[in-house]
């Protein structure tokens, strides 16, 4: 958890210097040396192509695996799984347009656009650039899903993107 935390966070921080003094001493209280490296060596570059020094494998690669691992514990228990669809950058081109793209996009949590309160999916609305996206993983599977049944689904008002911030703004989400 801390590790994830700390991608994030020195990716929204990794050209502002103070903030980076202040991200580097977190990195150095809570992290083992070796991650904290890789946490700084990292920073602010694509999940894909985050090589782990000790497996070799992408981080998403190595997210795949203990996705799947998982998966095969629940079919075995007779527990049917639906994934998301994958959102790719010209998915992302078409539906949304090419600006979605200047701050890069996440699928990593997609459920984090979505509420369930008994049968009522809230489906949520992030403003943020970075998180505009992540619904549309589920979009196919929802409607599939939610039409046929006695669930009924709300989608808050989607309004347009928050204007980038200045260059100085440090910017969480999560």
């Amino acid at each position: 958890m801390g590790l994830l935390l700390v991608y994030y966070i020195t990716a929204f921080f990794e050209d502002h210097y103070a903030s980076y003094y202040l991200i580097d001493h977190i990195l150095k209280k809570v992290l083992p040396l070796d991650e904290a490296e890789y946490a700084r060596k990292t920073a602010g570059m694509l999940w894909t192509d985050m090589i782990h020094p000790k497996t070799g494998k992408s981080e998403t690669e190595m997210l795949e695996e203990e996705n799947l691992a998982l998966i095969n514990i629940l079919n075995s228990l007779g527990v049917k799984v639906y994934r998301p669809k994958e959102i790719t950058v010209d998915f992302i081109k078409k539906n949304y347009g090419s600006d979605v793209l200047l701050n890069g996009f996440s699928q990593d949590f997609p459920r984090d656009n979505i509420a369930v309160i008994g049968n009522n999916l809230i489906e949520l609305n992030l403003r943020t650039p970075l998180r505009k996206v992540d619904i549309s993983g589920f979009k196919e599977l929802l409607t599939d899903k939610c039409t046929k049944s006695n669930v009924r689904w709300f989608s808050m008002p989607h309004t347009e993107l928050l204007a980038p911030p200045d260059s100085d703004t440090p910017l969480l989400e999560g």
